[in-house]
C-alpha cells in the first residue's frame, strides 16, 4: 500500500489501496501524487511517500484503516512507520435487506392486520344489514297502519 503524506504535518493524505500483484505498490506513484496535488493544492515537494507491504503488514494496514495516522520519520527524514491517532468515524453503511425470516414475519403481521380489518368490515356490514331490516320492518308497519299497503 502506498501512502502519500504531508511532510510538514506528517498526516497521511491518501493511500493507493492494496494490490496483491504489487504488495509494496507500483514503482511509479506520480498518478497518486498528482491526485493528492489536485485535491489539496499542496506542492509536490511537501508530499512524501511511505509504503506498507500488503501481505506482511496486514496488522498495520488494518490499524491504518481504523485510525487516523501520521507517518513516523527517523533522524534522516525517512519514513519508518505509522503513529495511530483517533479512531476514524464509521462510514454509514447501506441498510441490510431484510432476511427471509424477517420478510415472512412482516407478511404474517400484514395478514393478521388484514384479517382483523376484514372481520371488522363484515361485523359492520352485519350491523348495517340488521339496522336496514329493522328500518324496513318499521316502514312496512307504518305504511300498513296508514292503509297504504
Amino acid at each position: 500500500m502506498i501512502l502519500i503524506y504531508d511532510k510538514n504535518t506528517r498526516n497521511v493524505l491518501m493511500d493507493g489501496g492494496t494490490n496483491s500483484l504489487f504488495p509494496l505498490g507500483v514503482e511509479d506513484v506520480s498518478w497518486l501524487i498528482n491526485e493528492v496535488i489536485s485535491l489539496t493544492e499542496k506542492p509536490e515537494n511537501e508530499l512524501g511517500v511511505y509504503r506498507i507491504h500488503d501481505e506482511t503488514d496486514l496488522d498495520k494496514i488494518e490499524q491504518y484503516r481504523k485510525f487516523e495516522s501520521k507517518v513516523i520519520i527517523d533522524d534522516t527524514g525517512e519514513p519508518i512507520g505509522l503513529e495511530f491517532l483517533n479512531e476514524r468515524p464509521q462510514l454509514e453503511t447501506e441498510p441490510k435487506p431484510p432476511t427471509l425470516e424477517e420478510k415472512i414475519e412482516a407478511l404474517e403481521q400484514e395478514k393478521l392486520i388484514l384479517q382483523l380489518a376484514l372481520a371488522e368490515s363484515i361485523e359492520k356490514q352485519e350491523i348495517d344489514k340488521v339496522n336496514n331490516q329493522l328500518a324496513l320492518a318499521e316502514l312496512v308497519e307504518t305504511l300498513t297502519m296508514k292503509g297504504v299497503l
